[in-house]
């Protein structure tokens, strides 16, 4: 029998009863850590400390999950919402609305894309780069539109874009017949896990077109619970 080991609790960051925290994402070349919480704020701290840096207000229901690259911090909230935080200014630099249901898990590649699972039952992908093109697009359309003094120049200079994810081109990788909870990656490939008891690993080497391809599904033993859990958390905790 293996022996029970002791480890050393280095820090405890105590967020009380007034949220809970659903996530966690860590920017280490700024030595800051982001906590997604149910109250919709997104909460800095420093690495090293835990002392609390910054706050990131734009949501108005939980924040679900969090994903990060070295360039932004995506943050996807039950208020159907799907933020890009610049991670040099921790300022929203847009805001995707969609009406595929609460968003609880985020995974952003490598390759300048965002991966999303949903309420939906599916696995959805968007690229950054058509984001940033479309934002900027519809940024500049909003400056060129008569204003009335200066102060208004100025607020929608730095107005938070919001776009719709109809609007986007929205990969559709795959479909659980449950709520999609977790997914992570493993080299040119997508793993996905849902609420109906099945991982599955979505080949997308190649090129190969990703809604067109075959998983290979691991059923666990449990019944499939629609990940009501995590949903009831969220609501629970003021989402």
């Amino acid at each position: 029998m293996a022996e029970a080991q002791a480890f050393l609790e280095v820090h405890r960051l105590q967020g009380g009863a007034a949220y809970c925290i659903l996530d966690v994402a860590i920017l280490e070349q700024r030595n800051l850590l982001f906590t997604a919480c149910s109250d919709g704020v997104i909460r800095g701290f420093d690495i090293h400390s835990l002392s609390l840096s910054h706050e990131l207000r734009g949501h108005v229901r939980s924040v679900l999950c969090l994903g990060m690259d070295d360039r932004f911090l995506f943050s996807a909230s039950s208020d159907n919402t799907i933020k890009m935080w610049d991670v040099d200014t921790l300022q929203c630099r847009c805001t995707l609305r969609g009406q595929c249901g609460d968003i609880y898990a985020l995974l952003v590649s490598d390759r300048d894309q965002v991966f999303f699972g949903c309420q939906d039952m599916s696995v959805k992908r968007i690229d950054i780069e058509e984001v940033l093109q479309k934002s900027a697009i519809e940024q500049q359309a909003m400056l060129a539109a008569p204003f009335e003094n200066n102060g208004e120049a100025h607020e929608r200079r730095h107005a938070n874009v919001e776009l719709s994810l109809e609007s986007l081109c929205v990969t559709v990788i795959g479909k659980h017949s449950g709520f999609v909870y977790g997914l992570a990656r493993v080299g040119d490939d997508i793993i996905s896990t849902g609420g109906d008891g099945c991982l599955c690993q979505w080949d997308t080497h190649g090129g190969i077109r990703m809604e067109d391809a075959s998983p290979v599904i691991v059923e666990s033993s449990c019944e499939g619970d629609e990940g009501e859990d995590k949903a009831a958390a969220a609501a629970g905790g003021g989402g």
